[in-house]
């Protein structure tokens, strides 16, 4: 009799043991398999929360080394004199980088703009002030207004509009239109809501000047208006928490040096630099270590003419639970083969003790240690054949689970980041107020918490094998200790 025969008739046989066994075997495949699809899960969102968040650096001239500054007798007022970033920089820190998917210069600026040359302001979007942003708006309109700041419009210079922050970090979203590199010398982009506001659309042409306290410090009796054409609309996406409109992200412009230059009274030496230099990686998890080749560079470590910050906290806030509960997967994973393999050793030692009898009775008709070991396997192989199979269908409940636990949990975490600024600006710029801040960015929200816990194949897989070769093990050693015996010995305990 083969040894497949004898063990389809024990299994069938002994239906009570056969079941225990199966049951034992179906709930380590459940626990097996979860943890294979979870694992899966929690490698998709740290893809997923890297793609989404985005990952970057920047470079910023060292404006903390006070042996950099002079004093202006004149304005009385200190004056930054180190080096600031510029376009041979950026290029130069670009060449000794892999793995950059691209880099933008900015700068921020203010300025009025209007339908007509000479012409009376648009309307900005009102911030939350609301009625009284409105008055404001009003008042500065006026001929006699002791300051024009709240019909100003908040100016992003930079070089490639393609890799503004905003832009990377889907803060605001490009809707029509097409974006704009420092070749475009008379191009800007604005907001929906500004351009809704003011019934402008793109290709409209607009006039770009200089806010009054420039024309006054640089001593101009007029300003000069320079048309520009709308290349493009942007919508925001999520909340501008700006009180004023003249600092809101709604009434922000998107533009080239140049085509500041066009209009400003300003001197060039104080447009032909920049303020920050914005690198981004094609894999975020590279920024560490840019950071640190940057530093190294001489005009890093030793002139401490700029410095590099990593602007990755919101990558590293969100990771922060997926690499615990990645890690947590992977015992949790070792705990369940450990487990399972003490589990069923003992169930089958157990279960071979129970059958010397039967044992040496095979063995005194001369069937070899070898037949009897196979029948052993082919038994443990069905039902666990069986167990796996039934285990497939069991886990879509317990990955539904998890699933849900993984969406809270990365739910909570983005929420608290997304409190917070989505774009670090400089502070001091010149007749700078406070750069825009965006809020609650419901693309990167809906992106990191898209987790999907799903079966695959690569799994299944997983667990046939895995789960053949545990059940294969615990019969090899339970099966030793009776086995390694002499008929004589097992006819002697059968007595």
């Amino acid at each position: 009799m083969s040894p497949l025969h004898r063990a389809y008739l024990y299994l069938t046989r002994k239906r009570g043991k056969t079941i225990l066994l199966f049951l034992i075997i179906l709930v380590i495949a459940m626990m097996a398999l979860s943890s294979f699809s979870l694992k899966g899960a929690v490698q998709t969102a740290q893809l997923n929360v890297r793609e989404s968040l985005g990952g970057s650096f920047f470079v910023e001239p060292n404006k903390q080394n006070y042996n950099k500054y002079e004093y202006d007798e004149e304005t009385q007022e200190r004056i930054f004199i180190g080096k600031m970033p510029t376009k041979e920089l950026a290029e130069s820190i670009a060449g000794e980088l892999d793995g950059l998917s691209g880099y933008c210069l900015t700068r921020t600026w203010r300025a009025r703009m209007s339908k007509e040359e000479g012409g009376q302001d648009v309307n900005l979007v009102p911030g939350n002030a609301g009625p009284m942003d409105l008055l404001m708006q009003e008042q500065a309109k006026q001929e006699d207004s002791q300051t024009d700041i709240y019909i100003t419009l908040g100016v992003d210079i930079c070089t490639d509009s393609a890799f503004h922050p905003f832009f990377m970090n889907q803060s605001i979203l490009l809707t029509q239109g097409e974006h704009i590199t420092e070749e475009d010398d008379d191009s800007i982009l604005i907001s929906e809501d500004l351009a809704e506001k003011n019934g402008l659309s793109v290709g409209d042409t607009v006039y770009l000047r200089d806010q009054n306290s420039v024309l006054k410090k640089n001593k101009a009796e007029q300003p000069i208006y320079a048309p520009v054409t709308i290349a493009g609309l942007f919508s925001i996406n999520g909340t501008s928490d700006a009180e004023s409109g003249y600092t809101s992200a709604e009434n922000m412009i998107i533009t080239t040096q140049d085509a500041v230059k066009s209009f400003t009274v300003a001197s060039d030496k104080e447009l032909e630099q920049y303020d920050q230099i914005h690198f981004f990686a094609e894999d975020p998890a590279d920024i560490a270590s840019m950071v640190e080749i940057v530093e190294r560079r001489d005009d890093f470590y030793q002139t401490n003419d700029f410095l590099a910050y990593a602007n990755n906290e919101h990558i590293v806030a969100v990771e922060g639970p997926l690499q615990s509960i990645n890690r947590l997967v992977d015992f949790l994973i070792l705990l369940v083969f450990a487990i399972g393999v003490i589990v069923l050793w003992l169930v089958l030692s157990s279960r071979i003790k129970d059958r010397i009898h039967e044992t040496g009775i095979l063995l005194s008709v001369g069937l070899r240690k070898a037949n009897i070991l196979a029948q052993y396997l082919v038994e443990i192989t069905a039902v666990t054949l069986l167990a796996c199979t039934v285990a497939i269908f069991g886990s879509v409940l317990i990955s539904d689970v998890t699933e849900e636990f993984l969406r809270g949990t990365l739910t909570t975490t983005a929420q608290q980041q997304q409190e917070s600024s989505m774009v670090i600006q400089p502070e001091d710029s010149i007749d700078t107020p406070a750069a825009p801040s965006i809020i609650g960015n419901t693309q990167q929200q809906k992106a990191l918490t898209e987790i999907s816990v799903t079966i695959e194949p690569v799994h299944i897989f997983l667990l046939y094998g895995a789960g053949l070769l545990l059940s294969w093990i615990a019969v090899a050693a339970a099966s030793i200790s009776l086995l390694r015996l002499k008929p004589r010995e097992i006819l002697s305990k059968m007595s």
